[in-house]
């Protein structure tokens, strides 16, 4: 039965003006939702997609995600995305991804964690049966790892309110999971995000948003040798955590 499916599947993206930020470089929300496609693609091939899911009241949720990203794609780049399950970590699907250039040279690799919910009482299923006749490649690595929990950021205020609106709702009228990237990268200056490019991100989803939800954003530097940030985003009317992130940044070489 296995025979049946690919268990790597695999786009070509090409990079348009509209992907890109002041820089030049693909956002990271654009790339998120690449990954985003080509595993809802991936899931429908091998059976255990959206539709099919709809059928039995289920339906998966990325629930956490690790991105390393070596190069930033251009404007004009043709881009190939991989993706592949992983397995199965506690009640988590795994599934990981590689981007590579045009000469098979590596982008980026980022690991995911997705939970399957039951659609009336929003809580996690166990995989068993849901799965087993998927060829998972357990011994393939985007990124080595399981996305763990993440640390509350220290701040004395937040650095950033926003309210979410109709741009950034999806099609289940929940705030869109790319758009906290924007909204993290929003936090930091504009002379700093010039200078510097993220390397690594760590994003873990906690809790839907919605329209008209006033979100302030948190924000904590971490030390090291290259400088990163705790950021996450809370809910004012409830104080429900909606995610928490840790993100990396390397200072540009051009």
């Amino acid at each position: 039965m296995e025979n049946r499916f690919l268990p790597v599947y695999e786009h070509f993206f090409q990079v348009h003006a509209y992907d890109m930020d002041f820089r030049g470089d693909v956002r990271l929300s654009h790339l998120f939702q690449w990954m985003t496609q080509l595993a809802g693609q991936h899931a429908e091939h091998l059976g255990v997609g959206f539709h099919s899911l709809q059928e039995k009241n289920l339906f998966w949720v990325l629930a956490r995600i690790t991105l390393e990203i070596n190069r930033f794609p251009l404007w004009h780049e043709k881009v190939k995305l991989q993706t592949w399950p992983k397995g199965v970590h506690r009640l988590f699907a795994m599934r990981d991804f590689q981007f590579f250039d045009e000469h098979d040279k590596l982008l980026a690799g980022a690991t995911t964690a997705w939970l399957l919910l039951d659609g009336r009482s929003k809580r996690p299923q166990r995989l068993q049966g849901h799965l087993d006749h998927i060829p998972a490649k357990s011994e393939r690595h985007g990124v080595t790892g399981f996305p763990e929990a993440l640390q509350t950021p220290h701040s004395d205020g937040p650095c950033h309110r926003i309210r979410a609106r109709y741009s950034h709702l999806d099609v289940n009228r929940h705030v869109n999971n790319t758009k906290y990237l924007d909204w993290i990268l929003d936090c930091l200056e504009l002379d700093f995000l010039n200078e510097h490019e993220a390397s690594r991100i760590q994003l873990n989803f906690l809790a839907e948003g919605f329209f008209n939800d006033e979100v302030w954003m948190y924000k904590e530097a971490l030390d090291g040798h290259e400088p990163g940030f705790l950021i996450q985003g809370v809910r004012t009317k409830d104080q429900e955590t909606l995610f928490q992130a840790e993100i990396s940044f390397r200072r540009r070489v051009n």
